[in-house]
């Protein structure tokens, strides 16, 4: 993949790993990290943007399966080195209370944040890495499904206020699904994500990542001139799914293939590869900020 000896920070994203082993596609996902440790230049942290696990209605079986997620990565890396996304499977896709939160809680009790939102189970927080802020949200809170709105839309707010170059979003739920999820994301609150979306603006974030399709896809979002590049990486595991409606402003269609994404954090720009099992690039762009603007390599 031509890789140089970078000195900046590298992260990598990857989302929707569950499968049928405990859970987990373990097959895939350990082909993913294997690879990933081949890599010249190793992350300082991975993030997984949900769906990590099948995940149950009995709290006992997802801390199991969250447990034997565990265990395959630590394989590879420490665990305090993943920052997690909770998904629709972490919360049994429509939870009733704040039972998965709460479990999903206490198996990431030693996650390594800068800031919290308190009242969201260690679910909605920031962690930043010199000039990046890293934003991550909760897109299944109970009584919030399907949208980022009330107390967390306020600390998002709050916490993009800061003088910080750039700012990524991570969260499982796309503002703006292809088509496998079409009508069941962000848009099935159009006012609220309408409301989201300008915040997104108004907060010059750069980057939007999302899960929850099985499928990379990359696209323009937003109201004005200034677009928000959203990625959805959804790759690690989850039967895969190429289903594309909405073309409005996409780049990169939705590609039905097993991949994570290398994230490398320079000094004045951010460069965002996506890596299929075959170890090929099949997408590569840089997002820098000039003038008060995102620009897009």
């Amino acid at each position: 993949m031509g890789e140089k000896n970078l000195k900046s920070k590298r992260i990598i994203i990857l989302g929707d790993s569950k499968g049928k082993d405990d859970g987990i596609n373990k097959k895939i996902l350990n082909k993913v990290f294997k690879q990933i440790k081949e890599l010249k230049t190793q992350p300082e942290y991975i993030i997984h943007l949900g769906d990590s696990v099948a995940g149950s209605s009995d709290v006992r079986i997802f801390k199991y399966q969250i447990k034997e997620f565990h265990k395959l990565i630590e394989q590879y890396y420490p665990i305090n080195r993943l920052l997690p996304v909770l998904g629709n499977h972490e919360v049994n896709n429509k939870p009733k209370d704040f039972q998965g939160e709460e479990a999903f809680e206490e198996c990431y009790s030693s996650i390594d944040v800068d800031n919290y939102l308190k009242g969201y189970h260690k679910t909605v927080y920031y962690k930043d890495f010199d000039n990046v802020r890293c934003i991550f949200l909760n897109s299944f809170h109970y009584g919030e499904l399907f949208r980022i709105t009330g107390r967390q839309l306020e600390w998002f707010r709050k916490v993009t206020k800061d003088l910080i170059p750039f700012k990524i979003v991570f969260v499982h739920l796309p503002i703006y699904p292809t088509g496998a999820h079409l009508t069941t994301c962000m848009d099935a609150y159009i006012e609220d994500r309408n409301t989201f979306l300008k915040a997104l603006e108004e907060s010059n974030v750069s980057l939007v990542f999302c899960g929850h399709e099985h499928n990379y896809s990359r696209r323009l979002i937003g109201f004005n001139d200034k677009k928000i590049m959203q990625i959805i990486t959804g790759g690690a595991g989850e039967k895969l799914r190429n289903s594309y409606k909405d073309k409005k402003d996409v780049i990169v269609t939705p590609k039905p293939i097993y991949h994570y994404v290398i994230l490398d954090i320079e000094e004045d720009n951010i460069r965002v590869r996506a890596v299929s099992l075959r170890k090929k690039v099949f997408d590569d762009f840089s997002v820098g900020i000039g003038d008060g603007s995102q620009i897009f390599i």
